[in-house]
């Protein structure tokens, strides 16, 4: 079952801060997974209400949150590997 793709308000803004080469490239990386996105996402430690994942896209990743129920997946944040961690508090 394909899962819907929702964005949250920040990371519309991520988006729209990155070149658009590369937020191109996050949201087709984001469309591929909507078929089977478990096996392409990581569980964050240390998050467990509600469990946030990631999505890795080369330097970058993609916080999102996965309501299996609805089928719904929602992208939260985007941004380098090197700051995104540290906005939601994880190790990654």
């Amino acid at each position: 079952m394909i899962y819907e793709i929702h964005y949250s308000k920040a990371a519309d803004r991520d988006l729209t801060k990155l070149p658009i080469e590369i937020s191109r490239n996050i949201v087709q990386s984001i469309h591929k997974i909507r078929d089977d996105p478990l096996s392409h996402i990581k569980k964050l430690k240390d998050r467990n209400s509600p469990p946030q994942y990631r999505l890795r896209v080369g330097e970058y990743r993609v916080i999102m949150i996965l309501d299996k129920s609805r089928k719904v997946l929602l992208v939260d944040g985007v941004g380098h590997r090197s700051t995104i961690y540290k906005r939601y508090g994880v190790k990654g």
